[in-house]
C-alpha cells in the first residue's frame, strides 16, 4: 500500500470515528480500468498519485471535508467532474513567466482558494492554488504531502468538522502546533 492510500485510510478512520455523515458523503472508488476510460480524453497519461487517490475514493457527492489553509473546507471531485474542469484551463503564469503543465481540478473551495494538480513530463504532482488575486504558486510539493498534512492535523484534533445535513463547517483548534 502506498504512503498516499495510507494516509487517505487514516483521514477516512478519524472522520468514520467523529465525522460519520461527513464519511458517507466520499463515493466508492473506480477501477483502474474505469480511470482509463474516463481519462481517455486527455492528451495525457495521469500520475500513479492520482489514480491512488480515485482507486481509494471518487470524490464526493457534496459539501468539503478537506479543509482549506485560507478558511473553509475543499470539495473533492468525482474524476468525471475534474477531467470536466481541466478542458476549461490551458496553462497558467507562476512568477512572470507563462507554463504549460498537465493538470488536473481535483478540489475546489467556495472559499479564497482553488487547488489543482500539474506535473511535468517527470510525473511529480506538486498542488498549486490560484488565489484571490489570481497569482499562482505552490500549496504543497505533492498530493501525498497535501494528505499527510490532513491526516496530521484530523488525528491531532486541530480540524474538526459540525455536519448538518448538506452543510458542513470547518472548526479550527485554537493552536497549530508542529
Amino acid at each position: 500500500m502506498s504512503v498516499l492510500v495510507e494516509t487517505l485510510d487514516r483521514c477516512l478512520k478519524v472522520l468514520k470515528d467523529n465525522h460519520h455523515n461527513a464519511a458517507l458523503n466520499l463515493q466508492v472508488g473506480l477501477s483502474l480500468e474505469k480511470i482509463e476510460d474516463t481519462t481517455n480524453l486527455l492528451l495525457y497519461k495521469i500520475p500513479q498519485e492520482i489514480q491512488e487517490l480515485y482507486q481509494w475514493r471518487n470524490g464526493m457527492k457534496y459539501g468539503g471535508i478537506f479543509y482549506s489553509p485560507y478558511g473553509g473546507t475543499l470539495t473533492f471531485h468525482s474524476l468525471e467532474k475534474a477531467v470536466e474542469k481541466s478542458f476549461s484551463f490551458n496553462g497558467f503564469e507562476l512568477i512572470g513567466e507563462s507554463i504549460h503543465v498537465e493538470e488536473l481540478h481535483l478540489f475546489s473551495s467556495i472559499d479564497r482558494w482553488f487547488p489543482f494538480a500539474a506535473w511535468d513530463k517527470e510525473e511529480k504532482t506538486p498542488i498549486f492554488t490560484v488565489t484571490d488575486d489570481y497569482s499562482v504558486r505552490i500549496a504543497y510539493t505533492s498530493l501525498t504531502n497535501m494528505m499527510l498534512v490532513h491526516a496530521e492535523c484530523y488525528e491531532k484534533g486541530l480540524f474538526t468538522f459540525e455536519y448538518s445535513g448538506r452543510e458542513v463547517s470547518l472548526k479550527k483548534g485554537n493552536d497549530i502546533k508542529k
